[in-house]
């Protein structure tokens, strides 16, 4: 027998305590008795020497020793040991996406029934490597490999947690399959290493790859169970004078075979804005408006709770689904500079996309550095800033490879050209370009490039080969959007590409003309609201639960592995 704790052994020093108790002598009250037989008694303990005699045999404190020393022994948790099997090689392999997150059944999630699965099966096993590989949102971790000591099996476990987003068990294939080779080449009698895989009804499909190509043993944790989840929370804006209005909506969907009720309340902050009342019918996905309300710019959240479904005893499943956040949108724009003559052209189109008039200049040198405006470059002007700073040029000369005339221009779809179908330019004369490294074409006559974008060491730049005078740009209704959008693309300033993500995407950031944005890093494997610093510069991002993929929990494995193996 063997005690996992010995520490409550401790505690049998009290035992003694209980005997002294019942060998003080209390303090009684004189009587007056009218018999010496008590006497005689009396006698004979007053005589005796030993302890043994002087110790007064009572049964309730006999009971309360033994009540104490089966306390103890019940704290020092005892376990039989029993010869555990030598299994060779094993890989466990565990699915750490989030619907390992639904409740198992007996208030436990999925993935801490495959822990525990797991932990006993290490403890049951003898002179056995193990392998642990981790599938969750940020792709597939090895937390041990070919350790047989057990401490350090049960530390490798406990770093396994489940992410908010999804996870492909596919991509670890290559990983076990270098790890089952690697006992491949250690002899030719070595025996491939067992793969054990840990998964739930979402990710059994997965799975299908370890059964039939590892032979692998696919344990399926957690039975079909009902879930809401609060997919996300946007908001319109409406202008005002001074804090702005806005209405909030959540999507919501039940994914459950009954009709589920339930609450969901909006806050600003810790206040508690509006809380609504609603029931969703099998499978619905809706919309829940909450009332304008004046925003005063702090983070909108909504919770679902209270949820129950009809007919059943089971509420949600899942409590990482049940909260959606939402911040304002977080971009810096910079002011634009015309240099050249006067275009009427990009005038008109900058101030129907921005509502300002453009400032103008005859040349650059005026300009200080720094980047505090976009600068837009008219046709047949010098462009010595415009490495320097972020800039759209018309009829650019560097990097020229070429002319064209007569030329039709196609658009591909881009960041440019947002929000617009596919549309063609006809051009008298048009410079063509080689695509730097770091840009993209989005003009093109034929499978020559007529005008790219990007960004290089910071600098952002457009080029258009053509002066939109000698072409019918400008007379189209793409023209105003195209320079919206140019001007977004220059004049952003913000940290932040975007401040939306699914739990394991990557966080994009902008670069910054005095920080390495390189050395950021930024959480997104858990739902919730995160903040980015770099300088001076903070800004809010949100993780959204990967819905879609990870909070239907009455997926199982029914047809996708086969029977024996789960």
């Amino acid at each position: 027998m063997v005690f996992e704790s010995m520490w409550p052994a401790a505690l049998l020093l009290t035992v003694p305590v209980v005997v002294i108790l019942y060998l003080l002598k209390p303090r009684g009250k004189d009587y007056r008795i009218s018999s010496t037989l008590l006497w005689d008694k009396l006698f004979h303990n007053q005589l005796s020497r030993t302890f043994l005699e002087k110790f007064i045999h009572n049964i309730l404190m006999y009971l309360q020793i033994l009540i104490l020393v089966l306390l103890v022994f019940a704290l020092m948790s005892p376990y039989l040991r029993r010869e555990g099997e030598s299994r060779g090689n094993v890989i466990l392999v565990f699915d750490a996406s989030g619907s390992m997150g639904h409740d198992a059944g007996d208030g436990k999630t999925r993935m801490e029934r495959a822990l525990a699965q797991a932990k006993a099966f290490i403890a049951a096993s003898e002179e056995t490597a193990f392998s642990i590989v981790k599938v969750d949102c940020a792709g597939t971790e090895p937390l041990a490999v070919g350790v047989r000591d057990k401490d350090s099996l049960y530390a490798a476990l406990s770093q396994v947690e489940y992410c908010d987003g999804g996870g492909d068990l596919a991509d670890a294939e290559s990983l076990v399959d270098t790890l089952r080779g690697a006992d491949a080449d250690a002899g030719e009698n070595a025996v491939r290493a067992e793969v054990i895989v840990f998964t739930d009804g979402s990710g059994a499909e997965d799975a299908v790859g370890f059964s039939e190509h590892f032979d692998a043993q696919i344990i399926v944790i957690g039975d079909a169970v009902s879930n809401v989840s609060n997919n996300f929370l946007t908001y319109t804006e409406e202008a005002a004078e001074d804090t702005p209005m806005i209405t909030c909506a959540s999507s919501l969907t039940n994914y459950s075979d009954v009709e589920a009720s339930l609450e969901i309340s909006l806050y600003e902050g810790d206040r508690l804005a509006e809380i609504r009342r609603m029931n969703l019918a099998p499978d619905e996905t809706s919309l829940c408006f909450f009332d304008p309300f004046r925003w005063q710019g702090e983070p909108l959240r909504s919770e679902i709770s209270s949820v129950t479904f009809a007919g059943e005893k089971a509420g949600d499943s899942l409590a990482d689904d049940n909260t959606a956040y939402a911040v304002r949108e977080q971009t810096g724009r910079a002011d634009a500079v015309l240099i050249g003559k006067g275009n009427i052209y990009l005038e008109k189109a900058y101030l129907a996309a921005t509502g300002q008039a453009l400032t103008k200049t005859a040349d650059e040198y005026g300009l200080q550095d720094g980047r505090q405006a976009v600068l837009i470059y008219d046709a047949g002007t010098k462009t010595e800033k415009a490495e320097r700073e972020n800039a759209l040029v018309f009829g650019d000369k560097n990097r020229m490879t070429g002319t064209a005339e007569k030329v039709m221009l196609t658009a591909a779809d881009c960041e440019l050209t947002a929000g617009l179908s596919s549309f063609a330019i006809g051009v008298n004369e048009t410079t063509l370009y080689e695509v730097p490294p770091w840009g993209t074409g989005f003009l093109w006559a034929g499978e020559q490039c007529a005008g790219y974008y990007g960004e290089h060491d910071g600098v952002k730049t457009v080029a258009v080969g053509f002066d939109i005078r000698e072409s019918d740009f400008p007379l189209k209704a793409e023209f105003p959007v195209f320079v919206a959008n140019a001007i977004r693309f220059l004049g952003d300033t913000s940290l932040l590409a975007d401040n939306v993500y699914e739990a394991g995407e990557r966080v994009l950031f902008h670069p910054q003309a005095d920080f390495d944005v390189g050395s950021l890093g930024a959480e997104t494997k858990k739902a919730g609201l995160y903040e980015a610093a770099a300088g001076d510069i903070t800004e809010q991002y949100v993780v959204r639960f990967a819905a879609g993929s990870e909070s239907d929990g009455r997926l199982t494995a029914a047809g996708t592995v086969p029977e024996n193996s789960y």
